[in-house]
C-alpha cells in the first residue's frame, strides 16, 4: 500500500510540475498529493508535530541548544 501511494504521489508531482497542464488540474493534483502524503505519514508511523498550545496553559520553557563547549560530566576529571 505504501509503494502504491508513493507511485501515486510521484504521478501527481509530475502533473503539478507540468506547466502545460490546466491550472485547475494542477491545483487538484496538489491537494490530492497532500492527502496522499498524510496517508503515507499515517502508514509509516511518522510522529506528527504537536499542535500549538492554546492560550489556556503556558508554553514549555525554551532550552538553550546553542553549540557551546560541552561540560564534562561531574564524575570525570576536566
Amino acid at each position: 500500500m505504501v509503494l502504491r501511494l508513493r507511485r501515486s504521489a510521484e504521478r501527481m508531482a509530475d502533473l503539478i510540475e507540468d506547466v502545460t497542464a490546466p491550472a485547475e488540474n494542477r491545483i487538484a493534483a496538489a491537494r490530492a498529493m497532500v492527502t496522499v502524503q498524510d496517508q503515507l505519514i499515517d502508514l509509516l508511523g511518522i510522529p506528527r508535530r504537536p499542535a500549538a498550545a492554546g492560550g489556556k496553559r503556558p508554553s514549555a520553557p525554551t532550552l538553550d541548544v546553542s553549540p557551546a563547549a560541552p561540560l564534562p560530566p561531574p564524575d570525570l576529571p576536566a
